[in-house]
């Protein structure tokens, strides 16, 4: 799942970018590269449906994707938890 998180974050960055483009140069860099309207219909779809995953990852649906040891989240309490639990055995 944190593949596809990833993935998902890097399509919603570039097309964040090609956003930028065309608010800042008045250049869509998808139509630029791909002259098909169906292809540039799927590339959007395809960035939309990306942005859907990482807001659901964002909000947790997926469950705590963090592994940091520096946060609130509960995977810092469930690893803790775990240390404790091995300390005392």
């Amino acid at each position: 799942m944190k593949v596809i998180v990833f993935l998902s974050a890097l399509l919603t960055v570039i097309g964040g970018l090609n956003w930028g483009l065309i608010g800042f140069f008045d250049f869509n860099a998808v139509e630029h590269f791909l002259c098909c309207p169906e292809a540039i219909q799927i590339v959007y779809c395809v960035i939309g449906l990306a942005s859907i995953i990482v807001t659901m990852a964002v909000a947790g649906v997926f469950g705590d994707m963090c592994c940091c040891k520096s946060c609130s989240c509960s995977v810092k309490e469930v690893t803790e938890e775990k240390a404790e639990a091995a300390e005392k055995e």
